[in-house]
């Protein structure tokens, strides 16, 4: 698995070379879906997969991974600030998302503070 590793030796590494980003992407994302079968909390699972979809601009797939993260852990701002970001960047609703990861204790973020006054 692509990461699983924490270190790869050059030899693992030159072995992507002939992959594009794509290809990477794909496969990191096909991986997390692997680990999510053996996982009793998988809410950074769910994150991570989801910034790979956002990456390959699967915005419906990132979409439904921030939500599937929500469900594990509904406390957690970051699922939340994520998916406000992702739905500001593409001109959707996003206000909810980031006033709820405020006020759970996620960060500022200046642009979508303006757009939700």
């Amino acid at each position: 698995m692509l990461w699983a590793n924490d270190s790869l030796t050059e030899d693992e590494i030159l072995s992507f070379s002939h992959l594009n980003r794509t290809e990477i992407l794909l496969a990191s994302a096909a991986d997390f879906t692997v680990a999510l079968q053996f996982q009793t909390n998988p809410y950074e699972t769910y994150i991570k997969r989801a910034l790979i979809m956002q990456l390959l601009n699967f915005v419906d797939n990132a979409l439904a991974d921030y939500d599937r993260a929500i469900e594990v852990d509904s406390e957690n701002p970051e699922a939340y600030y994520c998916r406000a970001e992702l739905n500001f960047s593409k001109g959707l609703d996003f206000c909810n998302d980031y006033k709820k990861s405020i006020d759970l204790g996620g960060g500022i973020n200046s642009e979508m503070e303006k757009g939700c006054k």
